[in-house]
């Protein structure tokens, strides 16, 4: 554990101070009332070493008058002896204004000295670093910086002290974020997949009842069995009125006349036969049409609806995919434009003493030129190893880039070939909307049936020979039509009532069509209802997944500290899931809504934690230290800002007089 601790302090023209010396011991109590100038110690602390004030901004510190106005032709500077692991180092920052050529002030420039030797802002700030790098040792300066950290300020420096979380032992107790990670698909990808997913699948699914109602739409509720029987019963009559009719023209008939006209009798029956079958065969072939041209069309309207919405998530994929591309290609010309500004540096030269300043002899040469060499060397392998961290930046965000343009490729494959079948759709679509109301209706068909028209003409024509041959046989028509007349409009009857009920017989088809695409679409509901539950249990996996790491990351972080506990994530108001913050919880209260002296115990725990976590113990300003009567316990020295009314600034617990001269 590296110790860090603070001796004496020195501040000339200092904001209101113009001299003043202070030292410090383990433990030091800096008292006084309000407007004394306490704060102004660990100010001059902060901007020595960090250039920054407490709420991490670049502070003011020229003195000024008593119309605010900055006293000109001083020079400001804090002098720190520190020990680092027991070895003494005196730095120091001056303040000095610059001036024109015609006596106006130009502003300010810094100077900095390490152990009495002159260096630029960059090699101090090196020098500094190689104790503890400066943004960690300042953090740990006092108790209320990291509390008043915005949230990812905190979190990020959290996330670098604490411990590491196995994700994968996490995520074998969950099966779907198992399976995703063994692929290399991360939580928040197979979150997004997964909803995606089931969206499309919950929309499929909702569309089936209607889908169903559509086919329920189109069946026909009839008693086809009856309808059969009384087909058949018509039929049977039709025979018997043939026979009938046949009887009644036999009068005064020879034997070969009979003969003869059963012969007819028998083929009329053939094509009438015949030309019902084919009246059935074409009413069925009307109704598979009509069931055909509504299938396709329902069909592309679905297919047209799953594509849009393909297309709509492929989309939004690709607008987050550019918007990243966009932000990793800045982030590459920055890197760039860093890379090049830092190499077209040049080393300057470091100052050296050419006079020993402990015994006033002048340096040998040699070794001022081998310590230039080395102050040389060193530079030079600092610059490298930057230029090599800024390449191997520009290198992971360029394989980041490289990454996020094939996945940009691929969407936009998807959206164009997607765009590219809606154009198929739309096309057919147009030719099915020009051909409703063209389909040939059952008259036409059957009209457009040679073989049906062959047989009407051929049974037509055996009604003719009858005629025909009655009247040679000198049969009277008057006679013939009193007997069979009747007989042939009541089978006329029969066969228009036998071809409506065909007509309705057919649609019997059609229902078996139905019933077989409804079996489909409640295989296909069963099948997306069961796909739902496993996105939902894969949902549930997730959910659990991330709520145990969510545990695991707020214990890892708060079993780090004795009374703290972190806050690490809460859930989103506006949606699912939950979003990252960093806020402290003591006794299950948040630090902000504490009382000053549990926040001041609280703020000691966490630089405490930090520090053991840097490997260093640095020294601690505590202000309102008035507020807290036992402090927590730390081994660290402290430096403690009290308020005392009407007191006059006083430093105690001194340790022995150390001579900065």
């Amino acid at each position: 554990m590296r110790t860090i601790q603070l001796e004496r302090m020195a501040l000339r023209n200092f904001k209101g101070v113009q001299s003043a010396d202070y030292a410090f011991g383990q433990v030091t109590n800096i008292i006084g009332a309000n407007g004394t100038g306490k704060s102004t110690i660990f100010d001059a602390y902060l901007w020595c070493l960090f250039d920054k004030d407490q709420a991490g901004n670049k502070p003011k510190v020229q003195p000024l008058d008593e119309n605010n106005e900055v006293i000109h032709d001083l020079t400001t500077s804090v002098v720190l002896l520190m020990k680092i692991d027991g070895n003494e180092m005196v730095v120091e920052r001056r303040l000095k204004e610059t001036w024109s050529k015609t006596g106006e002030c130009t502003g300010t420039k810094s100077e900095y000295l390490v152990n009495e030797v002159p260096m630029t802002q960059t090699q101090f700030q090196a020098k500094m670093s190689e104790i503890l790098p400066l943004d960690k040792w300042f953090i740990i300066s006092s108790i209320g910086i990291i509390p008043n950290m915005d949230q990812k300020t905190c979190r990020a420096a959290l996330q670098q002290i604490a411990p590491a979380i196995d994700e994968k032992a996490i995520a074998a107790k969950y099966k779907a974020v198992a399976i995703a990670m063994a692929k290399g698909i991360s939580v928040d990808e197979l979150a997004a997949m997964t909803k995606s997913e089931k969206t499309k699948a919950q929309k499929e699914l909702d569309s089936i009842p209607a889908q169903l109602d559509a086919q329920d739409r189109l069946r026909v509720e009839d008693d086809f069995t009856a309808v059969g029987k009384r087909i058949d019963e018509i039929n049977a009559e039709v025979r018997q009125l043939t026979a009938d009719i046949d009887e009644a023209k036999r009068v005064e008939l020879t034997p070969e006349e009979i003969a003869k006209a059963e012969q007819r009798r028998k083929e009329m029956k053939e094509v009438s036969d015949k030309m019902a079958d084919i009246e059935k065969q074409i009413s069925k072939e009307r109704g598979e049409k009509d069931y055909a041209f509504e299938n396709e069309m329902r069909k592309i309207s679905l297919y047209t609806d799953k594509a849009m919405s393909d297309i709509a998530g492929w989309q939004k994929q690709l607008d987050i995919c550019n918007e990243r591309i966009a932000q990793l290609n800045t982030e590459v010309d920055a890197a760039r434009k860093r890379w090049m500004e830092l190499n077209a540096t040049t080393y300057t030269g470091t100052v050296l003493d050419e006079v020993c300043p402990t015994c006033g002899q002048r340096i040998p040469e040699e070794k001022i030129a081998e310590a230039a060499a080395k102050a040389e060397a060193n530079w030079k392998a600092a610059k490298v190893q930057q230029l090599e961290q800024i390449n191997h930046q520009g290198k992971a965000l360029k394989a980041e880039i490289d990454s996020l343009t094939i996945r940009v490729e691929n969407l936009q494959a998807n959206i164009d070939k997607t765009n590219a079948m809606l154009d198929e759709f739309k096309a057919r679509m147009d030719e099915l909307h020009d051909q409703d109301g063209k389909l040939p209706s059952y008259q036409d068909m059957l009209d457009e049936n040679a073989e049906h028209a062959e047989l009407q003409k051929r049974y037509n024509a055996l009604v003719a020979e009858i005629h025909a041959e009655s009247e040679s046989n000198e049969k009277t028509e008057e006679a013939i039509a009193a007997k069979v007349e009747p007989l042939k409009a009541k089978m006329e009857s029969l066969m228009a009532e036998r071809s409506e009920l065909e007509k309705r017989m057919a649609q019997k088809a059609t229902n078996e069509r139905i019933d077989e695409e409804r079996k489909r679409l409640l295989a296909n509901q069963s099948t997306l209802q069961q796909a739902i539950a496993e996105y939902e249990a894969a949902e549930a996996d997730i959910a659990g997944f991330k709520k145990e790491k969510i545990t695991a990351v707020e214990n890892g972080v708060s079993s780090l500290f004795r009374m703290v506990h972190w806050k690490m994530y809460e859930a989103n108001v506006t949606n699912s899931g939950e979003k990252e913050i960093c806020q402290a919880i003591i006794d299950g209260v948040p630090y902000e809504q504490q009382n000053t002296a549990t926040q001041v115990n609280a703020g000691i725990d966490i630089v405490e934690a930090f520090g053991k976590a840097y490997g260093v113990e640095a020294p601690l300003f505590i202000d309102n230290a008035e507020s807290v009567t036992d402090l927590l316990d730390t081994e660290r020295q402290l430096i403690k800002l009290t308020v005392v009314s009407g007191a006059k600034l006083s430093v105690i617990g001194l340790p022995e007089e150390v001579d900065f001269e």
